[in-house]
């Protein structure tokens, strides 16, 4: 496993992290699922990404369950601000609650990274009152460093906040718009630490069809990119993972999994092996082609 610095929070985490969305909670049971995260840790994978809305918390049961008596050796990074029924709270009331159950949930008195989940501009504005309750919970010593989980053009008012020390952005090879449009440069100036969400966009290449709703844009690009069926040399998911681990300026990526092979097989891709240029061409062509496309 190779490491890198999380941008000037200085922690030196694995560029192969471990998400906690889905396929630790909603297909393998709380054992396995305690397993699985068991057996990343052992793989030297030491940045962990859950939230308090993945599984209602029992993704952060599980996380917590297994770094019982190892957890000087990981970095935890969890979220909040979502509620039930999928909207959204950032109000300091709210946020504070939210951290504490999310705490006594992982069995721990701090995490390494607290997060706004899926926030919008208004939450990261500096001054804002969830900018101010990220401020608090930093002070208290319950987040060592604070930060946001931004999507597209979302991106920017984030970066502007310097309060914000890390944020999770999406990066993939269906999705290039933070390298095409400058801001890993911007955020490499600003020393901001980054996190790669949804690495493994290829997933939904092999979908007939855009499921679920949220990635119906990630389908719609990727049925431009035919040169993935051909896997007689590389693999589909090692394309994609070797194409964001290849990025200089993302400082961990976090695929999820339910199926210890493929956790096996993504830390084997931290191994320095650039992804050959004739693919990383090919990725960005299709990408400039399917985006002028169907947006």
């Amino acid at each position: 496993m190779l490491y890198r610095t999380l941008g000037k929070t200085g922690l030196e985490v694995s560029e192969v992290g471990l998400g906690t969305s889905k396929g630790l909670v909603e297909r393998l049971s709380r054992e396995e699922g305690e397993r699985l995260v068991a057996r990343a840790l052992d793989l030297g994978v030491n940045f962990i990404d859950t939230a308090r809305h993945y599984g209602r918390g029992e993704a952060e049961a599980r996380v917590g369950a297994a770094m019982r008596g190892r957890r000087d050796s990981v970095f935890i990074c969890t979220k909040g601000g979502t509620i039930a029924g999928g909207g959204r709270s950032f109000a300091r009331e709210s946020l504070l609650r939210s951290m504490d159950v999310s705490l006594q949930t992982l069995g721990t008195d701090y995490v390494d990274v607290y997060l706004l989940h899926m926030a919008g501009p208004s939450a990261v504005k500096p001054g804002s009152e969830p900018t101010e309750t990220l401020l608090e919970l930093k002070e208290s010593g319950k987040a060592r460093f604070i930060g946001a989980s931004v999507d597209g053009s979302g991106v920017w008012p984030a970066l502007a906040n310097d309060a914000l020390d890390v944020l999770e952005i999406t990066f993939n090879l269906a999705d290039l718009y933070v390298a095409e449009e400058g801001f890993l440069d911007a955020a490499v100036e600003k020393e901001v630490g980054l996190v790669v969400k949804e690495p493994l966009a290829v997933a939904n290449f092999y979908r007939s069809a855009p499921y679920p709703a949220w990635v119906a844009h990630l389908w719609e690009r990727l049925q431009y990119y035919d040169f993935l069926r051909d896997e007689s040399e590389m693999s589909a998911a090692e394309i994609a993972l070797r194409f964001v681990l290849g990025e200089p300026r993302i400082h961990t990526a976090v695929p999820g999994t339910s199926r210890v092979e493929h956790l096996e097989a993504n830390v084997a891709l931290s191994d320095g092996t650039p992804l050959p240029e004739t693919f990383a061409r090919q990725i960005r062509d299709c990408y400039r082609k399917a985006v002028a496309a169907v947006g």
